[in-house]
């Protein structure tokens, strides 16, 4: 009688691959095990302080915020102070118009068409500068921003 030997190739294959998938298997539920645990233990200890950010630009931005409703001609002009274009500057504007005053719609400055609402400056170069909205619906609200 021969001597048993190791078993035939096809068994060990299918021994090693069938490991190999245990391996994952475990190793995947214990992946899931972890997630699954969630937060343990006290917080750690804050960090240190970081660095101070670099200084900001000098001076002080000032704003002005107009609102109202727009009267019978469909538009209106809101005067600036004449330091909003002190040494030939120009203010950043924004101009926005609503029928209810929950929902804004931004005013274009260059619109697409002749009929639609237009915001933009005027006097400038003047003694009386303003933001000036035109072409807007009789009775609708206007919010108007200026910062220098």
């Amino acid at each position: 009688m021969r001597p048993r030997s190791s078993p035939p190739l096809v068994h060990r294959t299918l021994l090693a691959v069938t490991n190999a998938q245990m391996r994952r298997l475990v190793m995947f539920g214990a992946a899931l095990f972890l997630l699954a645990c969630g937060k343990e233990g006290p917080m750690g200890p804050q960090g240190p302080q970081g660095p101070q950010g670099p200084p900001g630009p000098a001076g002080a931005v000032s704003r002005a915020d107009f609102t109202g409703t727009i009267g019978s001609n469909g538009g209106v002009s809101v005067p600036l102070p004449s330091a909003s274009v002190a040494n030939n500057k120009i203010p950043v504007i924004a101009c926005y118009v609503s029928d209810t005053r929950q929902t804004w719609l931004a005013v274009a400055q260059i619109p697409s068409d002749t009929s639609l609402p237009y915001c933009g400056m005027t006097g400038i170069g003047t003694s009386t500068p303003a933001v000036t909205i035109i072409r807007v619906p009789v009775g609708y609200y206007y919010y108007i921003i200026a910062a220098w």
